[in-house]
C-alpha cells in the first residue's frame, strides 16, 4: 500500500519545520510587542533613577488582580527605600506582563523603580526593576544608603507630641481631682 503523502518520516520532518517557523514568528511578534511598550531604549540607568520618585528593595508577598483599574496589585515587604521613606508594607500597581507590566513573582526579592501619582505607586517593564538575586548587591551599592521603612522623623515627632499631650491631660486631671478633695480654707478669717 502506497502512502498518499509520502513516508511518515517526511511528514514528521515537515511538521517539525512548520512548528519551528511558527515559533520563530511568534518569538518575533513577542519581541515586537516588548518594543511597543514605549520604553526609551536610549535612557541610561541614571535617567531611570532620576525619573522614578520611589525606589526600594523588598520582597514580593503577593500578586493580586486589580478589579477596578485592571492589571495587578503587587504587595511588598520593604527592606529599605531611596528618594522617599515609604511604609513597611507597600502595594505597587503594574499591568499584566503581556501589557508591558513587570512580571513580579511572590516570594522573590526585587529592587523596584516606580512613580507615585494620586496615591498609586506604579511601575512597568520599562523601569530597571530587577530581581535582587541578579546582581542586586551591585545596584544597592550604586544607590548608596537608603531610608528605613516607615515615616521616620514625622512619626517620632508625632509620638512625642502625643506623649506630651497625654502628660498635660494627666496633670490637669490630677489638679481637678486634688482641688475637689483638699479642704477649702475658711473665708471668714480666724475666730475669736
Amino acid at each position: 500500500m502506497k502512502m498518499p503523502f509520502g513516508p511518515p518520516q517526511a511528514i514528521l520532518a515537515a511538521l517539525r519545520n512548520l512548528v519551528g517557523v511558527l515559533l520563530l514568528l511568534l518569538g518575533g511578534l513577542q519581541a515586537g510587542a516588548a518594543n511597543d511598550c514605549g520604553c526609551d531604549s536610549t535612557a541610561s540607568w541614571q535617567d531611570a533613577y532620576d525619573k522614578a520618585n520611589v525606589v526600594f528593595v523588598g520582597t514580593c508577598m503577593d500578586v493580586l488582580p486589580n478589579a477596578i483599574k485592571g492589571g495587578l496589585n503587587v504587595l511588598f515587604q520593604i527592606d529599605s527605600s531611596w528618594k522617599r521613606a515609604i511604609e513597611p508594607v507597600t502595594t505597587v500597581h503594574t499591568t499584566s506582563a503581556n501589557q508591558c507590566g513587570y512580571p513580579f513573582k511572590a516570594g522573590e526579592r526585587y529592587i523596584v523603580f516606580a512613580n507615585k501619582r494620586h496615591q498609586t505607586t506604579q511601575t512597568t517593564n520599562c523601569e530597571p526593576n530587577q530581581l535582587y538575586d541578579d546582581n542586586g548587591m551591585l545596584t544597592i551599592r550604586r544607590l548608596g544608603p537608603g531610608f528605613a521603612t516607615g515615616r521616620g522623623g514625622l512619626a517620632t515627632s508625632m509620638n512625642w507630641m502625643l506623649v506630651g499631650l497625654a502628660g498635660a491631660g494627666m496633670a490637669f486631671l490630677a489638679f481637678v481631682v486634688l482641688r475637689k478633695k483638699l479642704p477649702k480654707a475658711s473665708q471668714a478669717g480666724p475666730q475669736s
